[in-house]
């Protein structure tokens, strides 16, 4: 079984020891290494189909991509049943806006792929899964109206969160093998995510103020007192 630092060949890169980027992808691969490496042992014994054996930097890429991919793909439904469980028209509309930029997300995975010459793996992670059965069981029990709005848009930032550390773990590989056309697809979806989140608190902020009738133009453009 290889090391991670054999796994990344860090002897082909004199300056990756050394490097911020580094760090990030190394922690990155130990945290997944173990679990990921058993799991692919498991699949393989068992002959399951053909699963994705990770063996280099763009095997990982790949592999990541894949999930993230996945992950955008169907988080835009998630957050369609979230802003089906709330009677306000401004946070439906601000969740479904987000719903059409995680779409364009697939998309622009899509052409990450064809810039890396490789081909989108099938993972279904089911982390979001047990996410929103979590959130519906706390949905429940939540019967003032501000507070369900106040829980549908944390429950939104969090998924949200979660897409911008992969994006940001991605932009990291992408320096690393120098994919800067990638790189830079990336960054625009990660940009995109952090709007909402910032905005989102925003929002958040004007209903915890007492504003939760205040129209999103106001809780967007207006300096606002933000949660940190």
């Amino acid at each position: 079984m290889q090391s991670v630092n054999e796994f990344l060949n860090v002897e082909r890169v004199p300056a990756f020891e050394s490097s911020c980027v580094s760090r990030i992808v190394k922690l990155g691969c130990q945290i997944l290494w173990n679990p990921f490496t058993e799991a692919t042992r498991a699949e393989s014994a068992m002959e399951k189909g053909n699963p994705m054996i990770v063996e280099s930097p763009k095997d990982l890429f790949e592999f990541l991509l894949s999930s993230t991919a996945d992950g955008a793909e169907r988080l835009a439904p998630a957050l369609e049943e979230l802003s089906r469980n709330i009677e306000d028209r401004n946070i439906e509309d601000a969740l479904n806006a987000q719903v059409f930029v995680l779409r364009n997300i697939v998309g622009v995975l899509g052409q990450c792929f064809r810039l890396l010459r490789g081909q989108r793996s099938e993972i279904r992670a089911r982390l979001l899964d047990v996410f929103m059965e979590e959130y519906r069981s706390e949905l429940a029990r939540v019967t003032s109206p501000t507070a369900r709005r106040l829980l549908v848009l944390a429950k939104a930032n969090a998924l949200i969160q979660l897409s911008i550390g992969e994006f940001s773990t991605l932009i990291a590989i992408a320096e690393m093998t120098g994919d800067w056309g990638v790189g830079l697809l990336l960054d625009g979806c990660l940009v995109q995510n952090t709007a909402f989140v910032e905005r989102t608190k925003r929002l958040i902020g004007t209903i915890v103020d007492g504003n939760g009738t205040a129209t999103l133009s106001a809780a967007f453009d207006q300096p606002q007192r933000r949660i940190n």
